[in-house]
């Protein structure tokens, strides 16, 4: 990909999520409106850092994977609508962990305990219903609201031969030459809410589709947010 793909100017928007939170197409306006940002402006080159909270939770834990916030459906919808050169996001994936294999999508379908040694899936079910955990999975959802309504949410992605609940937010970005970061940290905290000249820098990687990447954000440093710096516990001493 040429470099422009995935460097330009960029807003960070601040969703501050809950654990497990589906981030939709309504979180993603109301973050707009907080900013006060016109969405139509990404479709002239920008790139979208999305702030979810979850990159404060980094680390090989169940808190960070299993049960991170992500995106889904709605707002890779709102994303494919608004068509950024680019979405960079705090979370583990570019979709919640359950549009994932981690839930029951995908070949593997790994299904994985969450903390009480039970399925993060059941957990889920548990917390918040079947209602709200069907959106997750394609047959449940079929049983809970019917096959008629997946077709109006999922039907796009099942046109085209794909499966709509396994990661519908990376199949509306990469099906839409929109590039994704994930896993975004640092000192993320101090662009929240700013503008800035965001540029990424990826692994030279011959045939790759996909790499490590370091990401920058070029800003005035008065104009940085007074937060402090982030520190981790882990890296080369």
């Amino acid at each position: 990909l040429p470099v422009d793909a995935y460097c330009g100017p960029a807003i960070c928007l601040d969703l501050d999520c809950e654990p497990w939170q589906l981030v939709t197409d309504k979180d993603l306006d109301e973050a707009c409106e907080k900013a006060n940002f016109d969405p139509n402006e990404l479709r002239n080159g920008m790139v979208l850092v999305l702030r979810t909270g979850m990159h404060l939770k980094y680390d090989d834990s169940k808190d960070y994977y299993h049960y991170s916030a992500g995106t889904g459906l709605k707002a890779g919808k709102w994303i494919a609508k608004y068509h950024p050169k680019c979405v960079a996001m705090d979370c583990q994936a570019l979709d919640h962990p359950l549009h994932t294999a981690m839930g029951k999508n995908g070949p593997t379908q790994m299904n994985l305990p969450g903390r009480t040694g039970r399925p993060i899936t059941q957990e889920y079910i548990d917390k918040y219903g079947i209602e709200a955990y069907a959106w997750f999975e394609r047959e449940v959802f079929i049983q809970v609201y019917g096959m008629e309504r997946y077709m109006e949410e999922y039907g796009e992605l099942e046109a085209i031969g794909e499966w709509g609940t396994w990661e519908p937010c990376h199949k509306y970005m990469m099906g839409n030459g929109i590039v994704g970061v994930e896993n975004l940290g640092g000192d993320l905290e101090k662009v929240v809410g700013k503008r800035f000249q965001f540029w990424c820098f990826p692994l030279r990687w011959y045939m790759g589709d996909g790499t490590m990447v370091r990401c920058v954000a070029e800003i005035d440093e008065d104009d940085l947010n007074p937060v402090p710096d982030r520190v981790y516990k882990y890296g080369v001493i």
